[in-house]
């Protein structure tokens, strides 16, 4: 093998190697930006659920009070129909 084939040979597989460091490159760049993005849904929906579960709170109590606000009510009225 001449002196210039092996030149050759050696630019080819640099650029092979080039080619496969970018693409590796662009992979992880990827999978990161994937990863990133899985963590945002992620954190959204935790978010979201805490929320949800305020909110939920927030009605059962208020459904607990009318409930009782009801019943007080209730109770004053029989009695003062008993009362007449």
């Amino acid at each position: 093998m001449s002196l210039d084939d092996a030149l050759k040979k050696g630019e080819k597989e640099i650029k092979h190697l080039s080619n496969n460091l970018l693409l590796l490159q662009q992979y992880r760049e990827k999978i990161i930006s994937q990863i990133f993005s899985n963590y945002l849904c992620l954190l959204m929906a935790k978010q979201n659920n805490e929320f949800l579960m305020k909110n939920h709170k927030i009605k059962l109590v208020m459904f607990i009070l009318r409930s009782e606000w009801s019943n007080i009510h209730e109770t004053k009225l029989v009695m003062l129909h008993s009362h007449k």
